[in-house]
């Protein structure tokens, strides 16, 4: 990386944290300006060339607006919905928790790109990560597919631990085997990883399902789930 490459990483959530830490791990340096860090804007930016706004999507315009200090330098945006005309669009397709990682496990992470004229290398200089460019238009739809896949898995996982030890008894380690298998099967053969009674067309046990799901929130979404086979 070239000596004129500073960063200046904007934000104290999970999404910073990870960055911080990955810079870390790789030695890549950088100063870090949030609200409770006590340090100036203006001061920091002086010596950056890239300012990565690792904020929420609502934010990123208005604080563009608000730090006029900011314009002319490289800015970089995490969101993989949105679009920016001051600003490139980098969006690691990757669930960040409250739990750093490891540096090889953020080697394994894949960028979305906006299409520009700049390819990953030169927008995040350092970073060696493999990356997708899609159109900034796509990229509505490009999320939604990771908040149906990714996030909307979860809300489902926890339906079924809650139930399962609140009301069945039956331990969160009980479901371990089950959804490692499931993630296994689909990644060896997504085409054919479906199983259970809507894969085998067992239209009696799927009615006794809605039955039992009569009066629960979820049962819109397991019809939701037959609509959408």
């Amino acid at each position: 990386m070239g000596a004129h490459i500073s960063y200046l990483i904007v934000g104290n959530g999970r999404l910073a944290k990870h960055l911080i830490n990955y810079f870390n791990l790789l030695g890549i340096k950088y100063t870090h300006f949030h609200r409770g860090s006590g340090k100036t804007l203006r001061e920091l930016v002086k010596e950056s060339s890239h300012v990565l706004l690792a904020i929420t999507d609502g934010a990123i315009a208005e604080f563009y607006n608000r730090h006029p200090e900011i314009h002319g330098k490289t800015i970089v945006h995490f969101s993989g919905a949105n679009s920016f005309p001051f600003a490139y669009g980098a969006h690691p397709l990757m669930t960040f928790t409250q739990n750093l990682y490891g540096l090889e496990e953020y080697k394994k992470i894949f960028f979305v790109v906006e299409k520009s004229d700049k390819k990953l290398g030169e927008i995040l200089p350092g970073l060696t990560n493999k990356y997708f460019e899609i159109p900034k238009e796509k990229k509505p739809y490009y999320h939604a597919l990771c908040v149906l896949g990714g996030n909307f898995s979860v809300v489902l996982w926890k339906k079924m631990l809650n139930e399962f030890e609140n009301r069945l008894g039956i331990s969160r380690e009980a479901m371990w085997p089950y959804l490692e298998k499931i993630l296994a099967e689909f990644m060896r053969d997504p085409q054919n990883s479906l199983t259970g009674p809507i894969s085998r067309g067992d239209w009696k046990t799927v009615e006794k399902n809605l039955e039992s799901l009569k009066g629960d929130s979820f049962r819109s979404v397991y019809e939701s789930v037959l609509e959408a086979q």
